[in-house]
């Protein structure tokens, strides 16, 4: 007589063991939305300072409304505070930046202009038409990076007691940051973080190169989430910025999670 209760507990199916490759269901998003927990990277967080006026107001508006759903690794505020200062300062020149290539990029067209202009005997009238619109266009789009520039990102500063970003960003996050790794754990991790670097075995190993405990700051990150998530029995909702491969699983020309 067959042990029907051993017989069940032994029951495999086709994604026992194989889940992350099950095409997720509009149940499955639609589940994980209004009910799971949702956690924005390091990268996500810093692009508050990379954002416009607008776009930052609407992220920080995202993220206070989704209450106790909201949770911060501890790594991830690590690699928020890390690089905070470097990222600020970078936003600061990114419109000046940006402009200066544009104005190079007007030079280039109008040169693209200039060969296809004298290969079809282009008359001089027709050709300084569209080399005025052209220039009228890149000056434009110049301007308009420049002024986003001029106001967007100079009132942002390292004082954190006057940075917009930390007093709008600190009561949404307050209660809402998970702990650090004890000593102990911290070490068992690190060496078993390095080990999955040295195999390859997502997520992390595209950092292999980073300083010190860099490489396995991703491993940090994924294992104190793991933990939250399993805790609270609950669905995750990760949000990064990253686009590496050690995060996402690439099928010819698409990307999956």
């Amino acid at each position: 007589m067959t042990n029907t209760t051993e017989t069940d507990t032994n029951i495999r199916g086709l994604f026992d063991d194989f889940g992350a490759f099950r095409t997720p269901t509009t149940a499955d998003f639609g589940s994980v939305l209004t009910n799971g927990l949702v956690t924005p990277d390091a990268n996500v967080l810093l692009n508050l300072y990379r954002y416009t006026e607008q776009a930052r107001a609407d992220l920080l508006a995202a993220l206070g409304a989704l209450g106790d759903r909201l949770w911060i690794p501890h790594q991830v505020l690590v690699e928020f505070w890390r690089n905070r200062e470097t990222t600020i300062s970078e936003a600061r020149s990114t419109s000046a930046k940006a402009a200066q290539e544009m104005s190079g990029h007007s030079v280039q067209a109008v040169q693209t202009l200039r060969t296809w202009a004298n290969r079809v005997a282009l008359s001089d009238d027709d050709f300084k038409e569209l080399h005025d619109r052209l220039s009228e266009v890149f000056e434009e789009v110049r301007k308009k990076i420049n002024e986003v520039g001029e106001g967007e990102w100079q009132h942002i500063g390292h004082d954190t007691s006057t940075d917009p970003v930390i007093a709008k960003l600190e009561p949404a996050l307050t209660g809402r940051v998970g702990p650090s790794f004890s000593p102990e754990d911290r070490a068992a991790l690190t060496a078993l973080g390095q080990k999955r670097v040295d195999q390859r075995v997502p997520p992390g190993y595209m950092d292999a190169k980073k300083d010190g405990n860099g490489a396995v700051g991703d491993f940090f990150v994924w294992e104190q989430l793991l933990r939250e998530a399993s805790r609270r029995q609950c669905d995750v909702l990760f949000v990064t910025a990253d686009a590496k491969e050690d995060w996402w699983r690439k099928e010819r020309a698409h990307d999956r999670s």
